[in-house]
């Protein structure tokens, strides 16, 4: 199954002044960044464009890029480097396109939670069976971003929006009364 999704690479930086990488031939794998907190840029082939809490970049493999974080209120970010022959599939499922690479997916609480599950799996090493459980992982994570999407695309899933407040909201303050 990890010839069909895995990750190589991941990590997380909060509140990066200065953070900056200039790739002109872009990386090996693909690369998902995702902006929790604060602002920052990315410039995919021409292009720039400016990222902000809830928005999730994705760049695609060998494609130059550069990224950095805002010099007056920088980002805080999780990234995932990725691979596997059905990565571009997971990609584009998100409704991701080469002139379209930043998606908002504004439940940052959950996605952090899913990053933190994912993120686990790295403390144990790199043996068979936490290699699938991180790419499974990661599948969940992009299956909570699109659910994410969707909902903010269509009003139609109202009742999705209100599920995921609530669960932001218990995860929040699981001390209250519930």
């Amino acid at each position: 199954v990890t010839r069909d999704l895995s990750v190589t690479h991941l990590g997380h930086f909060v509140t990066a002044p200065g953070h900056f990488v200039h790739r002109p031939r872009g990386t090996g794998q693909w690369l998902a960044i995702y902006c929790m907190e604060g602002a920052g840029r990315a410039r995919v082939g021409k292009t720039e464009h400016s990222l902000a809490s809830g928005d999730l970049l994705f760049l695609e493999p060998t494609r130059g890029h550069e990224y950095e974080a805002d010099s007056v209120n920088p980002w805080s970010i999780f990234w995932v480097h990725f691979i596997g022959q059905r990565a571009k599939d997971y990609v584009e499922s998100l409704g991701w396109t080469r002139d379209a690479p930043v998606l908002h997916v504004p439940e940052t609480g959950i996605l952090l939670e899913s990053f933190e599950d994912l993120y686990r799996h790295t403390l144990h090493g790199m043996s068979d069976a936490e290699m699938m459980a991180m790419g499974t992982a990661w599948a969940r994570l992009l299956g909570l971003a699109r659910i994410g999407i969707r909902a903010r695309e269509s009003r139609a899933r109202l009742m999705e929006d209100k599920i995921l407040r609530v669960m932001s909201k218990l995860r929040e303050t699981p001390q209250a009364d519930w």
